[in-house]
């Protein structure tokens, strides 16, 4: 037995917590209080590390990173007291000296006490932290007590997960299994006593939330949401006899400037901000770079391809042959570039874990561009009918322009899944590329003009509804 094994087990015994443990139910949980006092969640404030605290079903999870952005292999690491004792600030140079040895991310979590919680509260949020750190740090797992290598000394009560290594390109599958069948067993056994709380019944719900299947067609849901938008305003020219009135346009461009402007800050700027935390003063930084590549490429794209917006006569970008109704869906086509964007950012955080970004947020974002897709698709159907065109071919002209949003959702979600620590400036890039067409098109359309007072009140409205989206479905 090794010298710090005696130490430790003569302290044991004299502190008297194998008496505690043969008291009375009532005494032990005195016991465990009284211990448990002065612990708790706490929030380094040192500058020996990068830390990040996120939150895992309710519970807090502290990682510490020798670099602002996430390295390739992560630690999985459990403070030895089981349920019984909770962690305290003794254990954080322990965490930042197996982050050094070991080039490491360290996960550290808060994970539910008894006795107001059971173990398969435990349980969950164990396999969510796991699930979380597979799908950022995309690799196997060495599910053992011990870990193995140099650091071994430094992690005495805990395991690891490390990062991707071809040959241990399944091992992860194991450790899940593990977790699920018994996280299983103790569901389908029931409380271990009378004082143990009952797991509530949407605790099985929120495992099929987190389940990968379910959270992929969440993914594939959201990003349809929004072309669904711009289809159903396609369809308005079946039922509309007459092209849209100025005063109707200015009101819709309206709301679709509100709602663009109002998605661009809640849920793609101050995220962008919040997820770079661990800059210190510099955490502006990944927002301020992203938003201005957002606004360049949008400039670019301005420049680059020939388009006309919806009640203008002179065509923008490099001369062209192409037929005016061509160059109106192009024109509303570069207008939907930066929303798929956004959609699919939102959804590509969602899917890589670790982030706050859930599946709430990124659902108030694809319903709200997809209320402000509703007027676009009948911004377009509409004038091409009254160009001349069949009802047919003016529906499906709105609804082209249209399909560019899940393509750029599903090849954002894709580039995403490569560059997580970009993930700050992929969402204010599309913040960035949104406010670009919200000031130099929609703006200017919904001020033109006399009444031009009633698209600000439609600006106003649009902007409260993605408000009240982001607030109440978050």
């Amino acid at each position: 037995m090794s010298i710090f094994a005696s130490v430790l087990r003569t302290a044991y015994k004299l502190s008297g917590a194998k008496k505690a443990f043969g008291l009375p139910d009532e005494e032990i949980r005195k016991v465990i209080d009284k211990q448990n006092r002065n612990r708790g969640v706490f929030t380094p404030t040192d500058r020996k590390a990068h830390y990040e605290t996120v939150t895992v079903h309710g519970f807090p999870c502290l990682i510490v990173r020798e670099h602002p952005t996430p390295s390739k292999r992560a630690i999985l690491y459990f403070f030895g007291g089981g349920m019984v004792i909770g962690p305290d600030k003794g254990d954080l140079p322990v965490m930042r000296k197996l982050m050094q040895d070991s080039g490491c991310d360290v996960w550290f979590p808060f994970y539910p006490l008894c006795t107001d919680h059971c173990i398969t509260e435990t349980y969950d949020m164990v396999y969510e932290c796991y699930r979380r750190m597979i799908a950022l740090y995309g690799g196997g797992v060495c599910d053992q007590a011990r870990p193995h290598g140099h650091h071994a000394r430094s992690l005495q009560r805990g395991f690891c997960i490390y990062g991707a290594d071809p040959r241990k390109a399944g091992a992860h599958h194991h450790l899940r299994e593990r977790l699920q069948m018994r996280l299983h067993h103790l569901r389908r056994q029931g409380p271990v006593s009378e004082k143990s709380p009952r797991i509530p019944r949407q605790s099985g719900v929120q495992k099929k939330q987190i389940a990968p299947g379910g959270r992929h067609m969440q993914t594939v849901l959201g990003i349809l949401i929004p072309f669904l938008g711009t289809t159903a305003g396609a369809a308005c020219v079946f039922f509309m006899k007459k092209s849209l009135g100025d005063l109707v346009q200015r009101s819709l461009a309206g709301f679709a400037a509100g709602v663009m402007v109002a998605a661009s800050i809640w849920s793609l700027l101050i995220p962008a901000i919040e997820q770079s935390a661990a800059l210190g003063k510099l955490a502006f930084f990944p927002a301020f770079a992203g938003f201005w590549l957002g606004v360049l490429f949008l400039l670019a794209l301005d420049h680059l391809i020939p388009h006309l917006h919806v009640g203008s006569e002179q065509a923008e970008g490099p001369k062209s042959r192409l037929a005016r109704t061509t160059m109106m869906v192009l024109a509303v086509t570069l207008h939907n570039i930066p929303e798929g964007m956004a959609v699919g950012v939102m959804y590509a955080g969602f899917l890589a874990g670790g982030t706050q970004i859930t599946a709430a947020s990124a659902l108030a974002l694809s319903i709200g561009i997809a209320i402000q897709n509703f007027p676009e698709g009948a911004i377009i159907s509409m004038p091409l009918r009254a160009e001349g065109q069949k009802k047919g071919r003016a529906f499906l002209g709105g609804v082209l322009s249209g399909v560019v949003e899940p393509a750029g959702a599903v090849l954002t979600i894709l580039a995403a899944q490569f560059i997580i620590p970009a993930l700050p400036y992929l969402l204010s890039f599309a913040a960035g590329a949104m406010l670009y067409v919200v000031v130099e098109e929609l703006i200017p359309e919904l001020s033109q003009g006399a009444h031009s007072n009633l698209g600000t009140v439609f600006f106003a409205v649009g902007f409260s509804v993605m408000m009240v989206l982001d607030v109440a479905l978050v």
